[in-house]
């Protein structure tokens, strides 16, 4: 089992609507995990809007995984699937919160 502090590469939508680059892709990575947070960024507002993502490439309505407000995504070495490739997210808000750890 792999052991480590995991690194946090969370952050907010720049442009609402538009897919940015959230984490550079690593070979070395084993564990990540990417949340869209059930509270908006002033953490007492409850957050209504999904948050896509996708690996390698930017995000489509097409190509890309959808988290609801309040879900978690998570991959390890040790499940089976971790990926190594850059991670990038969209959501219709600027501002919108996301939050991505991994190592």
């Amino acid at each position: 089992m792999s052991t480590g502090k995991a690194i946090n590469a969370s952050g907010t939508i720049t442009a609402g609507g538009t897919s940015q680059q959230a984490l550079a892709g690593d070979g070395s990575r084993h564990f990540l995990e990417i949340h869209n947070p059930s509270l908006k960024a002033d953490g007492v507002t409850a957050e209504t809007e999904a948050l896509r993502f996708n690996f390698g490439a930017a995000c489509t309505a097409l190509n890309s995984y959808t988290l609801a407000p309040g879900a978690t995504a998570a991959y390890s070495i040790e499940n089976g699937l971790c990926p190594i490739d850059a991670v990038h997210v969209l959501a219709a808000t600027t501002g919108h919160v996301f939050v991505i750890k991994w190592a």
